[in-house]
């Protein structure tokens, strides 16, 4: 079941499988691209993850998927986030060890931009045709995730956010040591991409849940 939430943080929703207990699940962290963006939390539920726990009532995680507010980017709510992720973990009780962290466009620049500022927190993180971030400061945190699993995925047909953000993103991370497994979707624009990456038979899902802290 997929439930709209208000906090003093940010409005979200929230999905908890039919007939598991919250405790010991583990939680993936959805955070959605720029056309979401508002108070209507149905927006958030139109594509990729939330979209798919709409009509599914197993899916083998909880899901928390947050909602930035208008003429923001989720570069600006990183703290809003961390601290949104620690109150829903806290109420749910939550597998400690597979916390997980994805996004698409926006969210996949928020992706990257957040795990960087809580390296430690999170088992694994799955950046979806992300920009690289604008901060100027991001590229001197990036080596803070030479540690953490990241599957940067991206179409290498894509306009609006063409896929070399992720190839250099990759190539930094790696000099730094780290590893990335890095998909290019051959033909896929930017909506594809998503459609893609997101269906359950792409095996993000799965691949995420594979990695523990």
């Amino acid at each position: 079941m997929q439930q709209g939430y208000t906090s003093r943080f940010l409005n979200y929703l929230l999905y908890l499988p039919d007939d598991q207990p919250a405790e010991d699940l583990p939680l993936i962290v959805f955070l959605h691209g720029s056309g979401e963006r508002g108070t209507d939390l149905n927006m958030v539920r139109r594509y990729a993850l939330p979209a798919l726990l709409e009509t599914r009532s197993d899916f083998p995680a909880a899901v928390l998927s947050p909602q930035c507010p208008l003429e923001t980017r989720w570069t600006d709510h990183a703290a809003a986030v961390l601290a949104l992720i620690d109150v829903v973990r806290q109420m749910h009780s939550f597998d400690s060890t597979r916390l997980y962290l994805t996004g698409f466009s926006m969210g996949g620049q928020g992706t990257w931009y957040i795990a960087a500022r809580a390296p430690r927190l999170f088992a694994a993180i799955a950046p979806v045709a992300a920009r690289i971030p604008p901060d100027p400061h991001f590229l001197a945190h990036l080596c803070d995730l030479k540690d953490v699993p990241v599957w940067a995925i991206h179409g290498n047909a894509d306009e609006v956010v063409p896929c070399e953000n992720t190839r250099n993103l990759a190539t930094a991370l790696e000099t730094c040591g780290g590893k990335v497994k890095v998909s290019l979707l051959e033909g896929a624009d930017h909506i594809q991409t998503a459609i893609k990456a997101f269906a359950p038979s792409f095996g993000l899902y799965e691949w995420l849940l594979a990695h523990r802290l």
